[in-house]
This record gives structure tokens, sequence and C-alpha cells, in this order.
């Protein structure tokens, strides 16, 4: 879906703006909100279903838009209200055509329910163009995401990984010196879990300042944006899937050499 405001005279008030973006968040769809001209704004549906144009002239809408099924509608309104009203009712439709749903591993789903809720928050108010809102939210869902996946890889140590930030917990298990990062001696007992993790220490440790960043009166990480968070978490949900894979297939394998080993060969005699 491709939505295009354009703006003739006057543009579009920050009000009005606001407003729109309001009630698209609330449909719980990662609609992009892209100003592309001074006059002009784009928003842009998963898959670019659609084309959406709204044209402001003398306090009146003129609303254009063709569906995913290639209809077309054409109305004007005079009233933000009754605009925002049509908006809804055609993301709905088109939402209902081509619904948006995040892609959701099983494994991770299980061990952390949370996280996909706000993961897909922050996907949503990202899109929308709110860029320290969403850069806030992502920290939380990565900080929910990875104290369950410790609680579910380490049970034995859930009351450190509930008592610490993440950057406490990285500096509980690892010593963190000089771009090194080793497990700590006094964890021998899970050092081969603490080593397969270790490559995640640092994006996870980055990832979680710039979402502080966002969080701070003056930013000090401009140069990181939430969509360098959203990448690192897609990332590290691959990491985290990878391990459930090769965790499965170990136990597979093991399985299947503990029927082999009771085989025994066929006497043909």
């Amino acid at each position: 879906m491709l939505v295009v405001l354009h703006a003739e005279k006057m543009n579009f008030t920050q009000k009005e703006i606001i407003e729109i973006k309001k009630h698209i968040c609330s449909l719980k769809v990662p609609i992009e909100f892209i100003r592309i001209k001074e006059n002009e704004i784009k928003l842009e549906y998963p898959n670019k279903l659609g084309v959406f144009v709204v044209l402001k002239k003398d306090e009146i809408f003129k609303l254009t838009a063709i569906n995913s099924d290639d209809s077309i509608i054409s109305e004007n309104f005079n009233s933000l209200e009754k605009l925002i009203y049509q908006i809804r009712n055609w993301i709905k439709k088109i939402k209902i055509d081509n619904p948006f749903d995040l892609l959701i591993t099983d494994d991770i789903h299980k061990i952390s329910p949370k996280f996909y809720i706000s993961f897909q928050e922050a996907v949503i108010i990202h899109y929308l163009g709110f860029e320290n809102s969403s850069g806030m939210i992502f920290r939380k869902s990565l900080e929910i995401l990875i104290k369950d996946f410790l609680n579910y890889l380490i049970p034995e140590f859930k009351g450190i990984i509930a008592s610490k930030t993440i950057g406490q917990i990285l500096k509980h298990f690892y010593n963190m010196e000089n771009q090194n990062i080793n497990p700590k001696k006094q964890f021998n007992s899970i050092i081969d879990k603490l080593e397969t993790i270790k490559p995640l220490a640092i994006v996870i440790s980055n990832t979680f300042q710039i979402g502080n960043d966002f969080s701070h009166y003056e930013r000090k990480l401009e140069k990181y944006t939430a969509s360098n968070m959203k990448e690192n978490i897609e990332k590290i949900i691959d990491f985290i899937n990878v391990q459930f894979i090769k965790e499965m297939a170990i136990l597979k394998e093991n399985e299947l050499n503990k029927d082999f080993n009771n085989q025994k060969f066929i006497n043909k005699n």
C-alpha cells in the first residue's frame, strides 16, 4: 500500500500529521511514513499494496485510493476527522486482504512470548517515524528476549539474570577489556554455553547502548538509529534460532546413534 499526502498552498499541519499517524498506529500496521518533498508525504504498506493520495486545498481533503484489488475510490472531505475515518476503513480493508504478521520463530516465541509483543510495537511506530520512541521500545524488547534466552540457557542463574541490567549481566559472566571478551574462570561449569553465546555479547552491548542513548536528554550516539537497533535485533533472533536448530540436531543425532549402536549385523547363515 502506498499512501501519498499532497498539500497545495499550505502544508498539512503538524497536528494533522500526528493525528493521522496516531490512528494508523492504532491499527497495528507498520506503514512507513516518509516526507519526500516539502509538500508531500508518502506512506508505504508492506509489499507496497495499493495507492492512497490525499490532496489538501482550501481546507478540503480530496482522497483517491487504489486498492489491492485495483478498485478505485475518490471522495472529498471537509474535516480531518472524516478523512481519518475513511483512511482507517481503507487500511482495515487492505489489512484484511493482505494481513501483516511478523515472522515469528516458534522456538523463540516459546521461551519469550512477551518479546514479540514489544518488538511489533517498536516496528510499527518506527515505520511511522517515531525514532526516539521506537528506539526505547526496541531496547525494551531486546532486554526481554535476552533475559528470557539466558533463563532458558542457564536457568541456575535466574536470580542473577533477574536482578541485573543486561550490561551488568555481561560483566558478571565475562571479562570485557580492550575489545576482548572472555568467560570468567569461576563459571567453568557453564563455560561451553558462555563460549557459544560469546559472539552475541558485543552486539547486545552495542544495541543496548544505542537504546539507552535514546532515553537521554542529549544524545551522544546520533550516528546510530533505531534502524540499526532493528537490524541488530533481527540478527540476534537469527543467531538464537540457529542455536535451537543445533540443539535439536544434536538431540536427533544422539537418538540416531543410540538406535544404530543397538543394531547388530544380520547373519545370513
